[in-house]
């Protein structure tokens, strides 16, 4: 037997990287979510949130990804904020895949958000 072979789908590489994170649906559900969480991984296009409460697929939310700056010298405790909306993709017992909107991808300067060679057509 050989196993199946799954087809990468992803576009842009993805980082593992634990960072406090804050998810809010974009509009009242009615139902009590925690509001907080934990990336997993991390892309130029999305992220893999842990999360006790995972919000429902197709839920547009509003996501803080909590940055710590003790690494450059900040005292302990201090983070800068990066605000971003998107839209729950997938959903697990475990967390949930938000996919950013497209005006709130992430952009690098090292070239780490380019999309993979061979994800899709050519940008030429």
């Amino acid at each position: 037997m050989h196993p199946i072979m799954q087809t990468e789908r992803r576009k842009y590489d993805r980082f593992q990287l634990e960072l406090p994170a804050q998810i809010e649906p974009c509009q009242a559900t009615g139902a009590n979510h925690d509001n907080g969480g934990i990336t997993q991984d991390i892309s130029c296009s999305g992220a893999y949130i842990l999360s006790s409460s995972p919000l429902t697929l197709g839920t547009s939310v509003a996501l803080t990804l909590f940055i710590p700056l003790e690494n450059l010298g900040f005292s302990s405790g201090s983070y800068s904020s990066f605000r971003c909306k998107g839209k729950i993709v997938r959903q697990d017992p475990s967390g949930m895949a938000v996919q950013f909107h497209q005006t709130s991808r992430i952009k690098g300067c090292t070239g780490a958000c380019r999309p993979k060679a061979s994800a899709g057509p050519s940008l030429q």
